[in-house]
């Protein structure tokens, strides 16, 4: 992720926290499994990869809704 100078920005999200996102328009809640920078050909396209148990979905942060806080 990069601010408006262009400097990298540190992830919003951490790998193990559970969400709330878009994909394709419909609202799922997952997983986050990994984060990644780039993508396969080098091209700077932050992506969480979002689990919710059957399917892994590559998700831009705009498409993540929040946080799932869970209570113990």
């Amino acid at each position: 992720l990069t601010n408006s100078d262009g400097l990298q920005m540190a992830q919003k999200y951490k790998v193990g926290e559970k969400v709330k996102f878009l994909f394709l328009t419909a609202p799922h809640t997952g997983i986050i499994k990994e984060f990644h920078q780039f993508d396969t050909h080098g091209v700077q396209r932050p992506r969480y990869l979002i689990s919710d148990g059957k399917y892994t979905y590559p998700t831009p942060v705009e498409q993540i809704l929040g946080k799932i806080c869970e209570r113990k």
